[in-house]
């Protein structure tokens, strides 16, 4: 595979030279959790996803380097999707169209972190620290185990350390242990929206990218 897909010939979906881009839809979803990234890409029109044809391309870097993708059938139609070691960097989107409008767009991309915590020990608080980032994207923490009700906190400010009181974790029944391992995880997420075309009405790029981290840790009486 190489980092450019040009346009093959349409078998279900539409074909993206057919699609005007006053009417395309760029999505970008990809996520990284730490032992490897996907990225995943699919464009829509009005009657739904587009196949790459007609000479439009798709062509995605990140730090100059192009990511190399293919193209899946998925649930919804044609997507066009890469597995990489990391999301280290910002990702720079070029839709090229020898017919039509093309499009360059920047998906900013959260920073990777460590995610790190000692667990709980005798009355002392569930304690996590990771690596703080500045930054206008959203940052969420997950606490479970089967002892507790789930947890799911937003956290207004990315410090690089939080702490949860024992009183917060509230006990799961009277069937449940007293204590049990929890499993912590921080999802950074950035999004970016803007027209396709500056100053065209209609198409537009979105982009969802995330950076999530797990651990488990022990709760000793």
């Amino acid at each position: 595979m190489t980092g450019v897909l040009a346009g093959c010939a349409p078998e279900i979906d539409p074909s993206s030279e057919e699609v005007s881009s006053r009417d395309l839809r760029m999505n970008v979803a990809a996520s990284d959790e730490g032992s490897g990234a996907t990225i995943e890409i699919q464009l829509d029109g009005i009657l739904g996803p587009v196949r790459l044809s007609g000479g439009d391309a798709l062509r995605v870097t990140m730090v100059g380097a192009a990511v190399p993708f293919g193209e899946v059938q998925g649930d919804r139609g044609i997507a066009y999707v890469a597995a990489i070691d990391a999301l280290t960097e910002d990702l720079v989107v070029d839709l090229q169209r020898p017919n039509d409008r093309s499009a360059t767009h920047t998906a900013e991309v959260p920073p990777p972190f460590t995610l790190t915590s000692a667990g709980i020990s005798g009355a002392a608080p569930l304690a996590m620290q990771w690596d703080a980032a500045p930054g206008e994207h959203e940052l969420l923490l997950g606490v479970v185990g089967e002892c507790i009700e789930p947890i799911a906190r937003p956290l207004a400010q990315d410090t690089g350390a939080y702490a949860i009181g024992q009183a917060e974790l509230f006990h799961a029944g009277p069937g449940a242990a007293a204590t049990c391992p929890l499993t912590l995880t921080l999802t950074r997420t950035a999004t970016t929206q803007r027209d396709l075309n500056e100053g065209v009405v209609g198409g537009w790029f979105y982009a969802r990218i995330v950076q999530s981290r797990a651990i488990e840790v022990s709760w000793s009486p």
